[in-house]
């Protein structure tokens, strides 16, 4: 269940402004006054909640909430002001956005205990925090944020808009396009898991490629993104990566992916585009999964 809402910046809304917003269709009073969100069960008397799955119907009656998106679906006789939706669990964010918007800002500035090299590029509006690390060559673009301890290295390119959060390292030479986020902990660069055995000894093969991530990307806490022997290891543009996923070195994924926690990925293998990945799967290397 959704939980309140730990912003301190609330806008009050009348249920009719939030139907307009959502796209809905209100079944109610649309003079109701709106001032929180928050799941079926833990929501009271001014909260707006929602109904996703029919399973969870009954809740709607014994909610405290002063109204409920529901699915087209929805046949049930209630009390209740009822907004109807193609999609509850969308217009659901939609208003929490609207009722207490997420701020990202971070500083707004570059803080005086940030270290920045000579030679790297910073455009406007970005926001750089305490013991963040630019090493020279890399380029931030505008409205990014960067949060405590991150370390870019040399020839990094970060494009706007984009979130790093703390403790993300990100390597030479990789590339983040625009509107990414990277949670916490997350290294993006890294060496591949390359060796060749000499006499009994195992030699490291050098990893001179890099990682290249498309535009509006979002991977979670705690994953491994390795850098490619050669060329590039490539996370296409829209796909959204869970906590503790592991990817390693030339290994390709297309467009609008869903890969979730404990995934690994062994080297040089291929994912296509609009592929889901359940939690706690494993790929061999070089192979090559279709669209």
């Amino acid at each position: 269940m959704v939980g309140h809402n730990c912003h301190t910046l609330r806008i009050m809304k009348r249920l009719g402004e939030i139907t307009k917003i959502v796209g809905g269709n209100l079944d109610g009073d649309p003079k109701c006054i709106i001032k929180g969100f928050a799941g079926l069960e833990e929501a009271k008397e001014g909260d707006i909640t929602f109904l996703e799955n029919l399973k969870y119907k009954k809740y709607v009656e014994k909610t405290l909430a002063s109204a409920v998106i529901v699915p087209l679906t929805f046949k049930n006789k209630s009390s209740k002001n009822l907004i109807y939706h193609r999609c509850p669990s969308e217009a659901f964010s939609i208003v929490a956005d609207s009722i207490a918007p997420i701020q990202n800002s971070g500083n707004n500035g570059v803080h005086k205990k940030a270290e920045i090299e000579e030679g790297s590029i910073i455009e406007e509006n970005v926001s750089i925090d305490a013991f963040v690390i630019i090493k020279k060559g890399a380029k931030i673009c505008r409205n990014c944020v960067l949060y405590p301890f991150v370390y870019i290295g040399e020839n990094v390119y970060i494009g706007e808009n984009s979130i790093i959060y703390p403790n993300v390292s990100i390597y030479n030479g990789c590339i983040i396009g625009k509107n990414v986020i990277i949670h916490c902990g997350t290294v993006i660069g890294g060496d591949g898991f390359g060796y060749t055995s000499k006499k009994g000894v195992h030699v490291k093969i050098k990893q001179r490629g890099i990682v290249e991530i498309g535009d509006n990307v979002e991977i979670g806490c705690n994953v491994t993104i390795d850098r490619a022997r050669i060329g590039k290891t490539i996370i296409g543009s829209g796909t959204k990566i869970d906590n503790l996923v592991m990817i390693a070195h030339n290994v390709k994924i297309g467009e609008n992916s869903l890969i979730v926690a404990q995934t690994g990925i062994s080297g040089s293998t291929e994912l296509g585009k609009n592929v889901t990945v359940a939690g706690q799967a494993g790929f061999a290397g070089h192979i090559k999964i279709g669209d």
